[in-house]
């Protein structure tokens, strides 16, 4: 299987890899103490992430529009925790786990090497995801600059990876 397909898989898959990824993360929660995350939380999103992730990280790595979609998505995901009343340092366990479970996902299906290639991507996406759930959750800072939505124009824009696609 390529990187491509493994996207589209992902893709195709969202909404079942979404119920599957959180079952995951309730398992990982009870061995895990400190990573267990709170049973308030909603994931609603969750299929159109890992869609946006695995568009951006393997099926039209890093164009100009996917990492738009991908920011505005993780921003969005960042201003509801914030709205929620969770800490902003759920958002770093959030994606740890999210990590964990497409490593899982990429390294069950497909040749190691391929698979080291392909969780280096996804990791370079979530590392955008991150900043940006983190300015979502800081949109009022934003706010008050007069710098939203422009802050999330410009990390997708100013990503060291961006333009290493077709554009």
């Amino acid at each position: 299987m390529t990187e491509v397909e493994l996207g589209l898989l992902i893709q195709e898959s969202a909404a079942t890899l979404a119920k599957q990824v959180l079952e995951d993360w309730r398992e990982v929660g009870r061995k895990e103490k400190w990573l267990a995350l709170p049973e308030s939380i909603t994931y609603d999103s969750l299929p159109e992430v890992l869609q946006a992730i695995a568009a951006v990280a393997l099926v039209t790595p890093f164009t100009a529009a996917a990492c738009r979609t991908l920011v505005g998505f993780a921003a969005e995901h960042g201003e509801t925790r914030q709205r929620e009343g969770f800490p902003e340092s759920l958002i770093y366990t959030e994606y740890q786990l999210l990590r964990r479970s497409l490593w899982e996902f990429v390294h069950d299906r497909i040749e190691p090497e391929a698979a080291v290639d392909a969780i280096m991507r996804v990791d370079a996406v979530l590392s955008l995801g991150t900043l940006a759930s983190l300015r979502g959750f800081h949109r009022p800072t934003y706010e008050a600059r007069n710098a939203w939505p422009r802050t999330l124009d410009e990390l997708a824009k100013e990503w060291p990876l961006f333009g290493t696609g077709d554009a």
